[in-house]
C-alpha cells in the first residue's frame, strides 16, 4: 500500500513527486513510458514564461509570476541551468500599440515585475539583428522571462525525489483505477498497486484518467506545435526570447535562444485527435519558417539541424484543473497543463503537495535534502578541473560526441546513475550526446555499445614523450593526415606530430571495405583498409610519432590547441604550423527538415557502412536510400550483397552526385532502381519506421503532390551530402567558403590565417582518395616550406573567379609568377554534354578542353604550368567557366 500515487513522470509529476519528498510518505510515479519527460514536457519552447499573457484570475495567472521568481533558487539547489535572458513582445504596426499597452497593463495585475515599453531603437540597441525588420514599431520587455532545459529539469526533480524515498516505475501504464472504500486500486499490465491518495498528471491523458473515476468530467485536446531546431552556429543571434504581439490571427511564431547555446523557432498550434501523434508536417513546418521571417530574416535556415513536434494538453475549460476532484475525495487532479505549465511547475508542485498533506496528515521528512548533484559537463569545466577529473577517470580524456564534445565518462554516468539512460533518446538528454550538429551520426554506435555494456579497450598505457611545442601538428590522421605528414618529413620536418581522434589511424577508409582505391596512386585496384595501411607502414617506418584516441578541442589563430586522451588527459600544444585534415562528417535528417516520424531505423550512409563493415550488425532487411552520393551507391551494393532487398534509391536532382562507375557497378549491376527527380516527402512509423512517402518533383524541386507513392521499408539511408567538418578552423578565425563549407586558401593551401593548412576533404570533398593522397602533399610540403621560412611573400594574390557551370575551384587565390605547376581543382553545377571547360587570364582564353559529358560528381582539373604567366605579367584574375561551343 503506497500513501500516494503519481501518474506519469513529466515535470509536474515529478515536481509534485520531490515536494512530497518532504514528508514521510510512501510515494510512487508511474509512467507509462521508458524514462521521465516523455510527452509534453520534453518537446515545448524550453521557455519560463514572466507571465504576462495569461488573463487575469485564471490558474496560469496567478501562478505563473510567482513560480517564475522560484527558478533561480530551485536551479541552485538542483545544479541545473537556468538564465534570466528577457523576453520582447514585438509590435509591428502602429495601430497596434493600444494592444501592447493592454498586455503590460494585464501583466502588472498578474504581479510581472519591471516591464517597460521599448522604442524601436532601444529594441534595436538590445538585438541589433532586428534592424533589417523596418516592420517593428516598439516592443514589450519583460526582463524576469527565462530560458531551461525542461528534461534537465524534470530529470533533476525526478532524481531529487527518488533520493528523497519516492519510488519510480516505467513502462508501466495504469489501465483503470478503482475506488474501494478509501483505498484506490491502480491495474496496469504486469500488476496492481494501492494507494490512499492519487494524483493524476497524465499530461494528455489526464481527462481519461480523471474522467475514469469523476463524474466531473473533462475533455484534453491535443495542440500539435511542431519546431525548428537550428546550429549553435547561429545560437547568439538573439539574447532574448523574441515573440509577435498576438493578433486576430494568432500568438506567431517565436524566436529565442536556448539554454545550451541553440537557436529555437516555433511553435504551431494544429488541434488533433491522435494522442501519440507527434509527427511533424510539411504545412506545419513551413508555417514555422514563414512566421519567424515577420520577425527577422537575419537567421540563415541552412542551419536547421533537427525539427521536433510536441503535444500541449488543451482542456475545454481554457485552465489548469488542479486540486481534488469535488466527487472523490482524494484523487487530485493536475490536469490540462499547457503553458505556461513548466513556468508554473513548481508553484503547481507545491500547491498540491499541500493539498494532499492537509488530507493525509504526514509528518515531515527529517532526511529531506533539497539539493541534488547534475552529471559533470566537462567541457564547461576550467582547463585545470578537466585535468584532475581526467587524472581520476581516465574516460573524462575520451570524446564520444564530436558535436558537444561529451565524455564517455558522462555518457557512462548518465547511464548509471539512478533514474539511469535506458536508450540513446536517454543519453542524449541527459549529456546532449548526439543532440548537436551531425545529430549522433558520429556517436550513434559508441553510444549503443555503452549502453549494452561494450567495454572501452582502445586506449593504452602512454607510451610516446609528448613534448609542448611542434614544428608542425596534423590534426586528422586520415588519408590527407597521412599523405600531409609524410610530405613534410620527405622535406626535412622531423618534429611533428599526427593527432587522430579515433583508435586507429586511415580516417574513414578503414570501412570503406570495397575496391577502387589507389588506381592513380599506386597503380593498382586497392579496397580503402589496403590503400590506408600503404600509409601507415610508411609513417611509422619514417618513425613520425602520432596519438591515437586524441580529440583537439580547440585551437587558435596562434596556433596553440587543447587535445584531451585517455591516454595522455589534457594536451596544451603550440606549433609553427598546423594542418587541419579532419575529414567531412555526413548531413544529417534533421538538416533535411523532412517531415514525419522521429522514429528508428533512419541512419546515414556511412553509419550504416561502419555497422555492416566494422561490427557486424545489419541495421535492415527493406532499404530505401535516399540521395545518389558515393557512399550511398555503395551501400546500396553491400545492404543487397548482406541479403537486404534495396528497394530505390532517390535522388532529388536530375542526375547523380556520385560516380559514373558506382552506378554502374553499384545499382545497375545488381538491378536497383534510381529514382531521378524523386524525393522523400514524409516519414512513417512510430517506434520503428515503416515506410517513406516519395513524390516526384518539379523544376524548382518541389514534389508534384499528385505522383507520391508509398513504399515500405524498415531503413532508411541518408545519402545527401557532405560537409567538411570545420569546427575547430572556426575557432583558428580561418575564412571558410559559403560553396564548399571549407577553408578559403591560396595555391600553397594556407588559409586565411597565417601558418594553418588545410587539405582532404575538410578542405573540399573529393571523388577519390587518390586526389585527396596529392593534395594533401602539398598541403605537406607548403607547410614545411612556411616552417623553413622558404615561402614568398604574400603579395598581390590573383582571385581565381567561378562563373557560368562552375561551382566551386580550389584554390580561391594564388601567387603572382609561381615556379612550379599549379592544380585547379573544381566541379561543375549540373551535368553538361559536349562543352567545354575553359580558363580566362582576365579576359583572355588561356586553356579550353572539350569533354563528353561533365556531371557534378566528378571533379574537373587544370593544370597551370608557369610558363603560362609569363606573357601575362600584370595578371589580376582567373575565371573558370563552362561554354557550350
Amino acid at each position: 500500500m503506497y500513501d500516494v500515487i503519481i501518474i506519469g513522470a513529466g515535470v509536474i509529476g515529478c515536481s509534485i513527486a520531490r515536494e512530497l519528498s518532504r514528508y514521510k510518505l510512501h510515494t510512487l510515479v508511474l509512467e507509462k513510458e521508458n524514462d521521465v519527460c516523455c510527452g509534453t514536457s520534453k518537446a515545448n519552447s524550453a521557455i519560463i514564461h514572466a507571465g504576462f499573457d495569461p488573463l487575469p484570475h485564471t490558474h496560469k495567472a496567478r501562478l505563473n509570476a510567482r513560480s517564475n521568481l522560484l527558478f533561480n533558487e530551485l536551479a541552485a539547489q538542483l545544479d541545473i541551468p537556468f538564465k534570466r535572458n528577457g523576453a520582447l513582445v514585438l509590435n509591428l504596426n502602429k495601430e497596434d500599440y493600444s494592444k501592447l499597452i493592454d498586455l503590460k497593463e494585464r501583466g502588472k495585475q498578474n504581479g510581472v515585475p519591471d516591464l517597460q515599453i521599448l522604442t524601436r531603437s532601444e529594441v534595436i540597441s538590445l538585438e541589433p539583428h532586428l534592424a533589417e525588420n523596418t516592420q517593428i514599431v516598439n516592443a514589450l520587455y519583460a526582463p524576469t522571462s527565462g530560458i531551461v532545459c525542461p528534461f534537465t529539469l524534470t530529470l533533476a526533480l525526478a532524481e531529487n525525489a527518488h533520493a528523497n524515498g519516492v519510488q519510480f516505475k516505467f513502462n508501466t501504464p495504469v489501465t483503470s483505477i478503482v475506488k474501494e472504500e478509501n483505498t484506490f486500486i491502480l491495474s496496469t499490465p504486469s500488476e496492481s498497486f494501492k494507494a490512499r491518495a492519487v494524483v493524476n498528471a497524465a499530461g494528455v491523458f489526464s481527462d481519461a484518467i480523471n474522467n475514469s473515476v469523476s463524474k466531473h468530467t473533462f475533455t484534453i485536446t491535443p495542440i500539435k506545435g511542431e519546431y525548428d531546431l537550428f546550429d549553435k552556429y547561429v545560437g547568439n543571434l538573439f539574447g532574448r526570447t523574441l515573440f509577435q504581439l498576438p493578433t486576430s490571427k494568432g500568438k506567431g511564431i517565436l524566436v529565442t535562444p536556448t539554454i545550451d547555446g541553440n537557436l529555437l523557432i516555433g511553435p504551431t498550434a494544429m488541434p488533433c485527435t491522435d494522442k501519440d501523434n507527434v509527427n511533424t508536417t510539411r504545412s506545419g513546418l513551413d508555417q514555422v519558417l514563414a512566421g519567424a521571417l515577420r520577425t527577422t530574416t537575419s537567421i540563415p535556415m541552412g542551419y536547421i539541424i533537427t525539427s521536433f513536434s510536441g503535444l500541449r494538453a488543451h482542456n475545454d475549460q481554457d485552465d489548469f484543473i488542479l486540486g481534488e476532484a469535488p466527487d472523490v475525495p482524494n484523487f487530485f487532479n493536475a490536469l490540462g497543463i499547457e503553458s505556461p505549465g513548466l513556468s508554473c511547475a513548481p508553484l503547481i508542485g507545491k500547491e498540491l503537495a499541500q493539498a494532499i498533506c492537509a488530507k493525509l496528515k504526514p509528518a515531515p521528512n527529517p532526511d529531506f535534502t533539497p539539493t541534488r548533484k547534475g552529471i559533470v559537463h566537462f567541457n564547461s569545466l576550467p582547463l585545470h578541473k578537466q585535468k584532475e577529473l581526467i587524472k581520476e577517470n581516465p574516460l573524462y580524456g575520451k570524446i564520444v560526441c564530436r558535436c558537444e564534445q561529451i565524455t564517455e565518462a558522462e555518457i557512462l554516468e548518465a547511464i548509471h546513475r539512478p533514474l539511469g539512460a535506458v536508450d540513446l533518446n536517454g543519453i542524449k538528454r541527459r549529456t546532449r550526446a548526439g543532440a548537436g550538429r551531425c545529430q549522433s551520426g558520429f556517436c550513434f554506435i559508441r553510444n549503443s555499445e555503452l549502453l549494452s555494456d561494450i567495454p572501452d579497450t582502445t586506449y593504452s598505457t602512454p607510451t610516446l614523450p609528448i613534448e609542448k611545442e611542434y614544428d608542425l601538428i596534423i590534426i586528422g590522421g586520415g588519408p590527407a593526415g597521412l599523405s600531409a605528414a609524410l610530405a613534410a618529413h620527405k622535406k626535412g620536418i622531423d618534429h611533428l606530430l599526427i593527432i587522430e581522434r579515433e583508435p586507429y589511424l586511415g580516417g574513414i577508409l578503414n570501412q570503406c571495405i570495397h575496391s577502387g582505391f589507389g588506381l592513380h596512386t599506386f597503380k593498382e585496384e586497392l579496397t580503402g583498409p589496403e590503400y590506408a595501411e600503404r600509409f601507415i607502414r610508411s609513417v611509422q617506418k619514417a618513425h613520425i610519432p602520432y596519438l591515437l584516441s586524441t580529440t583537439v578541442t580547440s585551437i587558435t589563430p596562434n596556433k596553440e590547441l587543447t587535445a584531451l586522451s585517455p591516454s595522455y588527459g589534457l594536451l596544451t600544444l603550440k606549433a609553427k604550423a598546423i594542418i587541419l585534415a579532419m575529414g567531412c562528417r555526413e548531413r544529417p535528417r534533421g538538416a533535411l527538415t523532412i517531415p514525419g516520424s522521429r522514429c528508428k531505423g533512419i541512419l546515414t550512409a556511412g553509419t550504416a557502412q561502419k555497422l555492416v563493415n566494422m561490427k557486424g550488425i545489419l541495421p535492415g532487411k527493406e532499404v530505401v536510400i535516399l540521395g545518389s552520393g558515393d557512399i550511398g551507391l555503395i551501400m546500396a551494393r553491400r545492404m543487397t550483397l548482406e541479403g537486404a532487398h534495396v528497394q530505390a534509391v532517390i535522388e532529388i536532382m536530375p542526375f547523380s552526385s556520385g560516380l559514373k562507375r558506382n552506378i554502374v557497378q553499384c545499382l545497375d549491376d545488381y538491378q536497383i532502381p534510381l529514382k531521378l527527380n524523386h524525393t522523400v516527402i514524409e516519414i512513417h512509423g512510430h517506434d520503428q519506421i515503416e515506410g517513406v512517402t516519395v513524390a516526384e518533383v518539379d523544376a524548382n524541386r518541389q514534389p508534384i503532390r499528385s505522383t507520391t507513392t508509398f513504399i515500405p521499408c524498415d531503413l532508411l539511408l541518408l545519402s545527401v551530402g557532405l560537409l567538411p567538418e570545420n569546427e575547430l578552423s572556426r575557432q583558428a578565425k580561418v575564412n571558410l567558403s559559403p560553396i564548399t563549407g571549407g577553408p578559403v586558401v591560396t595555391d600553397t593551401l594556407e588559409t586565411s590565417t597565417p601558418g594553418i593548412f588545410a587539405c582532404g576533404n575538410v578542405l573540399h570533398v573529393h571523388d577519390l582518395v587518390d586526389y585527396v593522397s596529392e593534395e594533401s602533399s602539398l598541403a605537406g610540403e607548403k607547410a614545411a616550406d612556411y616552417i623553413l621560412e622558404d615561402t614568398p611573400d604574400a603579395n598581390n594574390p590573383i582571385s581565381i573567379f567561378t562563373e557560368e557551370g562552375i561551382r566551386y575551384c580550389i584554390p580561391q587565390f594564388i601567387q603572382p609568377a609561381p615556379i612550379e605547376p599549379i592544380t585547379l581543382r573544381f566541379r561543375v553545377n549540373k551535368v553538361y554534354k559536349n562543352a567545354y571547360k575553359c580558363l580566362y587570364f582576365d579576359d583572355t582564353l588561356v586553356l579550353r578542353k572539350k569533354k563528353r559529358i561533365f556531371t557534378p560528381g566528378e571533379m574537373e582539373n587544370f593544370i597551370l604550368t608557369p610558363d603560362l604567366f609569363t606573357s601575362h605579367p600584370n595578371l589580376k584574375s582567373i575565371t573558370l567557366k563552362i561554354e557550350r561551343s
